[in-house]
C-alpha cells in the first residue's frame, strides 16, 4: 500500500519510478523533479539513497539489497553532456552520464578520460565520483578527487549548491567538490561535475613478464618504478597458475623507446604489446578490477613501505581459497585487489573477515569489502571504528543532512 502511495505521489511530479526487490527506484529527468522526489521523501520519511545504475551500490551502500533504504533516487535519466572545452581540456556532464560516453567523447577531441575504469559502459559520473573510483591509470594521473574542478549537487533540503568552476582558470571558493568525492551519497544528491581532462598519448605499450612468486613480482615492481619511466600503471596480476608484472608506458615515441633501452635487463624477458595490442592488454587488466557479484572482492591497501607485509598476511589468511584466489596488486599506490570466488562458500564467512581485518591492521594496513553478501556487511568490523576520521566524517554528515535523508547504516559510522 504504501509503495502504491509513494509511485502516485511521484507520477504526480511527473518521476518515472521503478518497483525493485526490496526499493523504489526514482528516475528524474531535471532539476525540479529531483527536488520533487526529496520533497515526497521528506513527507514520508523516506531515506533515500543517490544513485547512478546501481553498479558500485553492492559496496558503497550495501544497506540497498538489505532492503534498509526506502528509495534510491536514481540520476541514469539525466545523463547531458553540457559542455566539452577541447582547448582548455575540461568536460563538464550530468551525473547520469555513462563514462564510457564520456570517454569517447572527448577521445574525439585529443583527449583521455580519468579515471580509467571498469564496466565503463555501465558506471555514470556521479556514481564514480560518489564511490571516489580512482583508476588503473591513478599512478601517472593521481586520485580521481584530483581532476574535479567544479560541482553543482543537491542538498537534502532541495537546495541547489556550487562548487568550484568548469574551467581550470576560474575554480574559486573552498574545494567541497572534493569532499563530495568518495563521500557514497552521504552528503548529497550529484547533478553536475566538470572534470580535468589528459591529452591521449601518441604511443602506448605494455611490458608484461612471467615471476615465481608474488614477493617477485613485487621487488620487480619497485625496480621498475624505480626507473622512473614514463608508467600509466605498474601492477601485478597472480592466480593459482601464475604470476604477472605488467608494466603500461605512455607518451611520445622517443620516450617509449629511451625508456625501454634505459630500462635494460629488467624487461630483458618480458613480452612487449604495441598499439591496438597494448590498448586491449590495457583494457583486460583494468576490467579484472570490476567488483562482480559472482567474485566477492576485497581490497587490501597500506602505507607503501608497510604494503608487502599487509598483503603477505591477507594472503595467508586467504590461503585455504587460494586456488580460486586472483590477485590484481599496485605495489607503487600502496593497493590491490582480491577476487575470491570461494569465499561466499566459507562456512565461517563473517568470522573468517574478521580474521583477515585483524590481519591487515597488525601488518599496519586494512581490508576494505568491495563485493560481499549484503549481510556480511553488518557483522564485519568496519576499519571506520577505530579511524581518527570517524567523528569527523559523522558530524559532516549532521551538518549536511540534519534529517539524516541520506544517511547511511555502514559509513559513515555515528559519532556515538
Amino acid at each position: 500500500m504504501r509503495a502504491t502511495k509513494l509511485v502516485s505521489a511521484l507520477d504526480g511530479h511527473g518521476v518515472e519510478s521503478i518497483a525493485g526487490e526490496t526499493v523504489l527506484v526514482a528516475c528524474p529527468t531535471s532539476i525540479d523533479q529531483a527536488r520533487a522526489v526529496l520533497e515526497v521523501a521528506t513527507e514520508h520519511s523516506l531515506r533515500v539513497v543517490p544513485s547512478g545504475h546501481g553498479t558500485k551500490l553492492g559496496y558503497c551502500r550495501p544497506e540497498v539489497a538489505q532492503g534498509r533504504a526506502d528509495l534510491v533516487l536514481s540520476t541514469r535519466r539525466m545523463n547531458a553532456v553540457v559542455e566539452y572545452v577541447a582547448g582548455d581540456g575540461t568536460l563538464t556532464a550530468q551525473a547520469g552520464a555513462c563514462m564510457h560516453h564520456l570517454a569517447q567523447t572527448v577521445a574525439a577531441g585529443g583527449h583521455r578520460l580519468s579515471p580509467e575504469i571498469p564496466m565503463a559502459q555501465a558506471a555514470t559520473l556521479g556514481g564514480v565520483l560518489g564511490a571516489g573510483l580512482s583508476g588503473l591509470d591513478r599512478l601517472r594521473n593521481g586520485p580521481l578527487r584530483h581532476h574535479v574542478l567544479g560541482t553543482t549537487v543537491m542538498l537534502a533540503d532541495g537546495t541547489v549548491a556550487r562548487s568550484g568552476g568548469r574551467l581550470v582558470k576560474n575554480v574559486t571558493g573552498f574545494d567541497l567538490h572534493r569532499l563530495y568525492t568518495g563521500a557514497r551519497g552521504t552528503l548529497c544528491l550529484l547533478l553536475e561535475a566538470s572534470l580535468r581532462l589528459f591529452p591521449e598519448p601518441e604511443a602506448e605499450s605494455v611490458i608484461s613478464q612471467l615471476h615465481d612468486t608474488l614477493e617477485e613480482a613485487i621487488e620487480h615492481a619497485r625496480a621498475l618504478e624505480a626507473a622512473h619511466p614514463p608508467a600509466a600503471a605498474i601492477c601485478i596480476s597472480s592466480t593459482a597458475e601464475q604470476t604477472r608484472s605488467h608494466l603500461v608506458l605512455a607518451g611520445r615515441e622517443t620516450q617509449l623507446a629511451a625508456a625501454e633501452q634505459r630500462l635494460g635487463d629488467l624487461i630483458r624477458q618480458a613480452e612487449r604489446s604495441y598499439g591496438d595490442g597494448a590498448a586491449a592488454q590495457r583494457a583486460e587488466l583494468c576490467e579484472s578490477l570490476a567488483p562482480s557479484g559472482a567474485w566477492p572482492q576485497l581490497r587490501v591497501s597500506a602505507p607503501i613501505p608497510s604494503f608487502p607485509a599487509t598483503l603477505r598476511a591477507a594472503l595467508e589468511e586467504l590461503r585455504p581459497l587460494q586456488t580460486s584466489l586472483k590477485t590484481l596488486a599496485q605495489p607503487a599506490l600502496g593497493i590491490a585487489d582480491l577476487m575470491a570466488p570461494a569465499l561466499t562458500e566459507h562456512e565461517q564467512g563473517p568470522r573468517f573477515m574478521q580474521r583477515l581485518h585483524a590481519a591487515a591492521r597488525a601488518a599496519g594496513g586494512r581490508v576494505e569489502a568491495r563485493a560481499l553478501p549484503a549481510e556480511w556487511h553488518t557483522q564485519t568490523p568496519g576499519d571506520y571504528n577505530t579511524s581518527p576520521a570517524k567523528q569527523w566524517m559523522a558530524s559532516l554528515v549532521e551538518r549536511f543532512d540534519p534529517a539524516g535523508r541520506f544517511s547511511c547504516p555502514t559509513f559513515p559510522l555515528s559519532a556515538s
